[in-house]
């Protein structure tokens, strides 16, 4: 059974949680993720969904401070999870595509393409594979709770999380697009430390490495 959302995860949270992560465990978290980019491409996208639930994988160890630490190689755990995460992806892509059809309308439609495509359908695919990798989400269920979770106001932040982690990745972009080797696993760390402050059960996440008095 999937948990419900708990908190109201933040920008500024899930930022300082990422950054530190980023920091303490750049090596693993970049290798991981060039690994999960370059199989994604020489895939032509077939093994895009199943790569970035590997991804996810290592992050939310690393954020739980899991022991033994996870391994590069650990990326590809996420084929386990194979069907669910590439039918997901289908599915969403067919969705999406679906949904470019409101460029037709002026204005109006423009406008809310531009809502679907920055805030909805990104927070809405992400979520999907970390409910996936993370909570064993069956195709159906991966597919419908997070559509579902976009009338919850708890998961509008979730959307503004991701939009701003999809921000800071584009970033890279600048520089002849190799600073998105660098910008892209920050992000990566952002969308998994804003799911397990969304769904940790006990000390939020930015509070995890905080001092005891």
């Amino acid at each position: 059974m999937i948990k419900s959302l708990i908190r109201t995860p933040s920008v500024g949270t899930t930022f300082n949680t990422a950054m530190q992560l980023y920091k303490e465990n750049f090596v693993l978290i970049f290798l991981a993720c060039l690994i999960t980019g370059l199989i994604s491409a020489f895939s032509c996208g077939i093994c895009a969904g199943p790569m970035q639930c590997g991804l996810f994988c290592i992050i939310l160890a690393l954020l739980r401070k899991q022991e033994p630490k996870p391994q590069v190689a650990e990326v590809f755990n996420g084929f386990k999870k194979f069907l669910p995460s590439f039918v997901c992806m289908l599915v969403f892509g067919v969705i999406n595509g679906v949904a470019q059809v409101l460029n037709i309308v002026p204005l109006l439609g423009q406008l809310a393409l531009i809502v679907f495509n920055c805030f909805i359908m990104p927070a809405v695919i992400v979520w999907a594979l970390l409910l996936i990798q993370d909570q064993d989400a069956a195709i159906g269920d991966a597919i419908v709770i997070p559509l579902k979770l976009i009338g919850e106001k708890k998961f509008w932040s979730v959307m503004l999380v991701v939009f701003v982690a999809g921000l800071l990745g584009a970033v890279g972009a600048i520089a002849c697009g190799i600073g998105l080797l660098f910008t892209v696993p920050f992000s990566c760390c952002m969308i998994a430390a804003a799911y397990e402050e969304a769904y940790g059960e006990s000390t939020p996440v930015g509070e995890i490495s905080a001092p005891q008095p």
